[in-house]
């Protein structure tokens, strides 16, 4: 049970961590493309970042062994 209850943890800091940074992707694109902060994004050649993109496969199960006694 220690076994899965690390990887639930795991799993919930991997969500909680990929949502912080879309959330900051997303404020500093909108930074990027907005007035008057566009102009200076653009003096000091500051661009979009991109989001995550996961790896294709990522979405399936994968299968796992324990040896947790």
């Amino acid at each position: 049970r220690d076994c899965e209850a690390q990887i639930r943890s795991t799993e919930k800091r991997l969500n909680v961590d990929s949502k912080e940074y879309t959330d900051a992707v997303k404020g500093d694109n909108l930074k990027v493309k907005t007035i008057p902060n566009n102009m200076f994004a653009g003096l000091f050649s500051f661009h979009e970042k991109a989001y995550y993109k996961a790896d294709s496969g990522y979405e399936k199960n994968h299968d796992i062994k324990f040896d947790c006694k």
